[in-house]
């Protein structure tokens, strides 16, 4: 991101300490929404730090942890991972409604052997694996929004997208929402209806797979 837009977000934005947990402890259930930044990919069960970056990794069952010990209520509904593709087992053809749906459905990936026969290795979308995680630890309200297609940013618009193949949405409505059930299995609640790509804007767009998020004006950048 660059630009105007990258200009304002590092000059509006306050780092904060979560030090005794006031942060997180102090945020609304019912108003709040947390935004969670980092890079991802299709059926990639893990947040990372850049793009390339294969070692610093943080898998979702850790960001899930953290933020209970740093205090945040279990009963905290609304969450956001702005990464790549975070709403994609498989990687969408289009934005049409049966390329999205298709592309949250679980991909088998390599067999392995184990002592009750081959077993498959599905991959799941990160937001799919976030919400059952976020379940298992008593944030059974929990609601995890993920998106489709790669995160892009328009610096002079102050807009955000996610392109496929060249075509250009707006974030907000090439989003899926998951929610665990009693079982812990995590379902789609929201599937947003998918708008003309925004190909106006295209020049001013810059790549990135991380967008900024803004927490009410706050970014929680330590959780301990």
């Amino acid at each position: 991101m660059g630009g105007l837009g990258a200009y304002k977000a590092l000059t509006d934005m306050q780092i904060l300490s979560n030090a005794n947990k006031a942060q997180l402890a102090s945020l609304d259930p019912a108003r709040d929404k947390i935004y969670i930044l980092g890079h991802g990919g299709p059926g990639n069960p893990y947040l990372h730090s850049t793009p390339c970056d294969k070692e610093e990794k943080i898998p979702p069952g850790y960001l899930a942890e953290e933020l209970k010990l740093g205090g945040l209520s279990r009963n905290f509904r609304d969450f956001r991972l702005t990464s790549c593709n975070s709403a994609d087992a498989r990687e969408p053809l289009s934005f049409s409604h049966a390329d999205l749906r298709a592309a949250t459905l679980p991909k088998l990936g390599h067999r392995s052997w184990l002592l009750c026969g081959a077993q498959s290795e599905a991959k799941v979308a990160l937001a799919q694996t976030f919400s059952e995680t976020l379940s298992l630890l008593g944030f059974n309200n929990a609601e995890v929004t993920g998106y489709h297609g790669s995160g892009k940013v328009f610096s002079l618009a102050n807009c955000s997208t996610q392109e496929i193949k060249g075509d250009i949405a707006r974030r907000s409505s090439v989003k899926s929402t998951y929610k665990a059930d009693e079982l812990g299995h995590a379902q789609i609640i929201q599937k947003h209806s998918v708008p003309p790509p925004v190909r106006a804007y295209k020049s001013f767009c810059a790549n990135t797979c991380g967008i900024i998020g803004v927490l009410h004006r706050k970014i929680l950048h330590h959780l301990h």
